[in-house]
């Protein structure tokens, strides 16, 4: 039997990917013909006149598709510096209801109608102008006509739309406008189907990407599939209850791209990247591996992106960050395999069972799997660069040392401070070499330098980065990417200083807010855990594993002296393990009787899971859910929204005209002259900002009232402490920021000024 129908038989799964794949394949080519037989066509009917008065003779009627007064003139023999009139007519496409914008930059004389409406209105303008106008639709095909008169000089226009979901980011109208006759239906199809294709197309690329992940990490731990390690009714188990804590409220925060936790890299940023191909100097804060991975996860949506006569600009860039906040939540789950795999290979027993719902019950752990930050891959590349680790230390396997250089070599491509991880390991097999070694000191040596598992390890570490870091082709980008992250992206957050007092006081740091992160129920199953192993004599080579979070809090955590939540996560997997060796000593002494000890059993999980439940709970009422929905229920018009602080910790703008301001003084807050305010209150009463509740009395005063509040109650002494993962001081973790006080202030006297800085579109 061919090698590749061997391997498709020993894998189920492999096997449906295939077969998914070239099913779509077949779907692809249908939704193809289909879509070429109901495209509308493109642009719209066109008049030009030679003239632009009462006494303007027609020149030429036809179909124009590129809405350039200049373009069609010139095709129709008349020079475009000389007076003429363009008139077209179609259909205006709206795919959802709302307040979408026109905008139009001319030279000279320009109108729109829309439904018979004049909507802009400056045909007697002479010399360039920018203007914009909000129109209400429902979705449909709406008439709508444009006239363009050139005076002379240069014939320019410009015309875009941009929809009520993110009104400030305008397409160019041409992909929003068919001809008359064209029917919605039509339109309809020939934008979702190509979405519809572009989805199935990541879905698949998707489970390629973690399938292919699954496949290196079964091989790092020496087996051909990880169910055959673990059990199929554990892993299926394990995926019933962790998915959809995990999955919960993935598409919070998606559209438009804004994200709703710091540093998330967001669809923009790749793109951006994608324009210089990852190279010229192309660098971020974060390693290039994610943004590569987003890319290819990506690149059926990134094709479709643009083309089209109908652009469903903000469907493709809901999709796109999903499909990237999907990678994360992949690779949460392979790092539960990982740490199952992990803990079969190093504690054994129910410890293997237990210790991946000690992680999954960590608020951390599932936060991050919701949004692409860096944090969900890089844990999966480090705990599987364990596996690989374990089996090195224990059986001197070269193919164990390449898949350890492999894993360490991604984690460090994917975030920069995963160095520190692998430094401990690489101590311990350059020990465990050296002890092997026979004879004396200098033969030692000579063996452990030629040891073959060490080059094989340091050789695919070595390759490994070379490529995934984009040294190859973006040499100079990978020097910026450093000198940022041991620059300014590292040092003015230091938070104790470089002394042994700072060492002392961060290491404090550092314990407590582990303490705070995994919750008092883990920290008692791991230290029972610890004692457990250390009276046993059992789990030898957990204390090796041990080596890998030693060495990232010396390595990393002491160098660079400041520490978050986040930071910690690997930590937490590591230490999870002996959670589980805990959790499984308890497990035998509960109650021998069968629904006794199911009983004693599920309260005990329950109780693990309760701190995420509570964060999904939580997350699913954030308080900028609630916001947006009181403010498309309540403002009318076109308000003017001014946000107080960082976008990231506000509800949706974008729907409106909004401004954010930064700067938290009352003087700048009025100085707007808004018609809306959004006070997000922990901004406030920082050094050199005034406490929110000067703010209130000042808005009080300008005649504005506060409309709409989001305040979360503290919790009582022991929600606190069985929940103490979610509240953090906010300064270290992002988890303390879900849910945020925010007020809605609504002025209702407004007093406009003649110096009204209400900003002009």
């Amino acid at each position: 039997m061919p090698p590749v129908w061997s391997v498709l038989r020993r894998h189920p799964f492999l096997r449906v990917w295939v077969i998914g794949g070239c099913g779509l394949a077949v779907a692809t080519a249908i939704g193809l013909l289909v879509v070429a037989g109901v495209r509308p066509q493109a642009g719209l009917e066109a008049t030009l006149l030679d003239g632009v008065g009462p006494d303007a003779r027609t020149v030429w009627v036809g179909h124009d598709a590129t809405l350039d007064p200049e373009a069609v003139a010139s095709a129709n023999g008349i020079p475009p510096d000389r007076p003429f009139a363009v008139q077209w007519q179609g259909d205006l496409v709206a795919t959802v209801p709302g307040a979408h914008h026109l905008r139009a930059r001319v030279d000279d004389g320009i109108g729109i109608w829309v439904k018979d409406r004049l909507v802009i209105d400056r045909l007697d303008h002479r010399g360039e102008i920018q203007q914009s106008a909000p129109i209400e639709l429902e979705p449909g095909l709406h008439p709508i006509r444009i006239r363009y008169e050139q005076i002379g000089g240069d014939a320019v226009l410009r015309l875009w739309c941009a929809s009520p979901v993110w009104r400030e980011e305008f397409g160019l109208l041409r992909t929003r406008v068919v001809p008359h006759g064209t029917t919605f239906t039509s339109v309809l199809l020939a934008a979702q189907i190509p979405l519809l294709l572009a989805t199935a197309w990541s879905v698949w690329i998707l489970l390629g990407v973690l399938l292919g992940s699954a496949a290196m990490l079964a091989s790092a731990g020496g087996i051909d599939r990880i169910s055959s390690a673990l059990g199929w009714p554990e892993v299926v188990t394990l995926a019933i209850v962790a998915l959809p804590l995990l999955a919960a409220n993935l598409w919070i925060g998606t559209a438009p791209w804004r994200g709703w936790v710091g540093d998330e890299i967001i669809p923009s940023q790749v793109l951006d990247a994608w324009e210089m191909r990852f190279a010229g100097g192309w660098f971020d804060m974060y390693p290039a591996l994610p943004f590569y991975l987003f890319m290819i996860v990506n690149s059926p949506s990134v094709l479709l992106m643009g083309t089209g006569p109908v652009e469903f600009g903000a469907a493709l860039q809901t999709l796109t960050h999903l499909m990237s906040r999907g990678l994360s939540l992949g690779f949460a789950w392979l790092t539960l395999l990982a740490v199952a795999l992990l803990a079969d290979r190093t504690i054994g027993g129910r410890a293997r069972l237990l210790a991946p719902y000690v992680v999954l019950g960590v608020p951390l752990f599932a936060f991050y799997s919701k949004t692409y930050n860096p944090e969900s891959a890089y844990t999966f590349w480090v705990t599987a660069g364990a596996v690989a680790f374990v089996r090195a230390a224990s059986t001197g396997s070269i193919a164990a040392h390449a898949w350890l250089g492999v894993f360490a070599a991604a984690s460090v491509a994917t975030k920069d401070q995963a160095y520190g991880c692998w430094i401990g390991p690489a101590l311990v097999l350059l020990w465990s070499a050296w002890r092997k070694a026979d004879g004396g000191a200098l033969a030692r040596l000579r063996a452990t330098a030629l040891h073959r598992g060490l080059w094989a390890g340091l050789s695919a570490t070595v390759l490994t980065y070379s490529v995934v870091s984009g040294a190859w082709w973006n040499l100079d980008g990978l020097r910026a990417h450093f000198a940022i992250i041991t620059g300014r992206g590292s040092t003015p957050f230091r938070m104790f200083s470089p002394t042994l007092s700072g060492f002392n006081q961060l290491a404090a740091t550092a314990v407590a807010l582990f303490g705070q992160t995994i919750g008092p129920v883990a920290v008692v199953l791991t230290l029972i855990g610890l004692a457990v192993l250390a009276v046993s004599g059992t789990g030898r080579r957990f204390w090796i594993v041990l080596s890998i979070p030693v060495g990232y809090c010396l390595t990393f955590v002491g160098v660079v002296g400041y520490v978050y939540d986040r930071y910690l996560i690997v930590v937490v997997v590591m230490l999870a393990l002996a959670a589980g060796a805990g959790w499984a000593w308890i497990v035998e002494r509960m109650p021998k009787g069968r629904t006794l000890s199911v009983v004693a059993y599920a309260a005990v999980l329950l109780v693990v899971l309760a701190p995420t439940l509570v964060l999904n709970v939580r997350i699913a009422g954030d308080s900028r859910r609630d916001a947006e929905r009181w403010m498309r229920e309540t403002l009318t018009g076109d308000p003017l929204v001014l946000g107080t602080g960082s976008s990231l910790y506000l509800p949706n703008l974008y729907p409106f005209l909004h401004e954010i301001e930064p700067r938290a003084s009352t003087d700048n807050l009025l100085s707007w002259n808004a018609d809306v305010i959004v006070v997000y209150e922990d901004w406030f009463g920082r050094r050199s900002q005034p406490r929110v509740d000067r703010v209130r009395q000042v808005l009080d005063a300008a005649g504005y009232r506060e409309r709409f509040a989001s305040r979360r109650d503290p919790p009582n002494a022991w929600m606190a402490l069985l929940f103490s993962a979610l509240n953090i001081d906010s300064s270290l973790s992002s988890l303390a920021k879900i849910d945020p006080p925010l007020a809605i202030w609504v002025r209702e006297r407004r007093a406009v000024a003649a110096g009204d800085n209400r900003r002009d579109e």
